[in-house]
């Protein structure tokens, strides 16, 4: 029996619409093959309440929504088990720099949204139907965690489901999307800020960067990943990005920078 529903969520710049689209291939897969419709999209926190306090329960077939903030009833509909999670998580350094390149709005607002989005991420992990899936094992062994997502949402595959569905979701693939998004015309797509975003795969025209662990280390100064590393040094303590000796390394002598008002527009919703 298929779940009715699963949410996809995660740290900013972290996969999560890697992993939103590794579900979307596997529960269609599913549903097709008991003939039941499926529905997916992406909701704020407010409006994926309201879908499951208002219409959850008369969806005639699994749905897959992709979220980054997720309010009590999601959770607590998680922490039940009635609903399935898959979130997503990255050495947010990383995801600093990537979102960087990815919005374009400086450091600031980078790291404003990141840690935004990681304290919505302190809700999640302790709630066990939630599978947390590390994005640097995930670029290391797609094929693994996408048999880690398909066992976690109860579906047995083939060795030719978990290629195929690779084949459709990998950096490759999805570099082609972003691509494509572009020749598109403006009723085939829809608009994130000025990002134009593919309405099936919710990637974005750039979403596709050099996907790189550790970018952190070459594409911020040095004074800013120092900042970066006591910035968010319980984070990386807790995830193993770093243990007490190699923080002390990391933080340099240096005065931290300052960070300039952030822009409190930048939301963690992208």
């Amino acid at each position: 029996m298929l779940r009715p529903l699963c949410i996809c969520n995660g740290l900013i710049r972290s996969g999560s619409t890697w992993s939103y689209n590794v579900c979307r291939e596997l529960i269609q897969l599913a549903a097709a093959g008991q003939k039941l419709p499926f529905g997916s999209s992406y909701l704020h926190s407010q409006q994926l309440d309201l879908f499951i306090v208002q219409q959850w329960s008369r969806s005639p077939g699994p749905t897959l929504v992709k979220a980054h903030e997720l309010g009590p009833y999601a959770l607590a509909n998680l922490q039940s088990g009635a609903v399935k999670g898959v979130c997503t998580f990255r050495d947010p350094r990383d995801c600093v720099a990537s979102d960087m390149v990815f919005m374009g709005l400086g450091f600031d607002a980078s790291v404003y949204r990141v840690n935004v989005s990681l304290e919505c991420l302190r809700s999640c992990e302790p709630i066990k139907p939630i599978l947390m899936v590390r994005y640097e094992e995930m670029m290391a062994d797609h094929l693994g965690n996408i048999r880690r997502i398909a066992a976690h949402l109860g579906f047995g595959v083939s060795d030719e489901v978990v290629n195929y569905v690779d084949s459709r979701t990998n950096v490759e693939s999805s570099k082609k999307v972003c691509e494509q998004i572009r020749n598109l015309t403006i009723k085939q797509v829809f608009e994130i800020e000025s990002h134009r975003v593919d309405p099936v795969t919710h990637l974005h025209e750039n979403h596709i960067g050099n996907a790189k662990i550790g970018r952190w280390r070459d594409e911020l100064s040095a004074q800013q990943g120092a900042y970066l590393t006591e910035y968010f040094a319980p984070w990386l303590l807790k995830w193993g990005y770093e243990t007490p000796d190699s923080l002390a390394r990391h933080i340099s002598s240096d005065p931290p920078v300052v960070l300039q008002a952030s822009n409190p527009a930048a939301t963690a919703s992208v």
